[in-house]
């Protein structure tokens, strides 16, 4: 189910870095504006010899450390369908499918403000060690 298991090669980290955005960025998963003032994450990275910077907002970035703990990572680009594919399988509780409707919706409410950056929701593992 987890798409990283289907990728076909590894990408060469450069280096990231977690700016304040002072001008609008997009980000590369759910293509919503970064705004200026928000933290944003870039991701530098080799792949097949060529430099890419991915761009990605607070929102999305849940959703990539959910897929990490999850699955043992993610596909730039694909995270998602990798939490849509996850919440619709019926295996998962709420907070996930909280995540791919929030990644649908743009991480915007119907009046178009910003919703709150999620918390990482519980791995599969978590749920099965149960309360501490």
């Amino acid at each position: 189910m987890c798409m990283i298991d289907d990728g076909d090669g590894q990408v060469t980290a450069l280096g990231n870095a977690t700016p304040t955005a002072r001008k609008a960025h997009k980000c590369a998963e759910c293509y919503r504006t970064i705004e200026p003032g928000e933290r944003y994450f870039v991701d530098r990275y080799l792949w097949e010899g060529k430099m890419h910077n991915h761009k990605t907002c607070a929102h999305c970035n849940v959703v990539r450390q959910w897929l990490y703990e999850e699955c043992g990572g993610w596909l730039y680009s694909g995270i998602k369908a990798d939490i849509r594919e996850h919440a619709t399988s019926g295996d998962y509780p709420m907070p996930v499918l909280r995540l791919a409707v929030g990644m649908m919706w743009g991480w915007r409410t119907r009046l178009g403000r910003t919703l709150p950056v999620p918390n990482v929701p519980q791995t599969t593992l978590e749920r099965a060690k149960g309360p501490t």
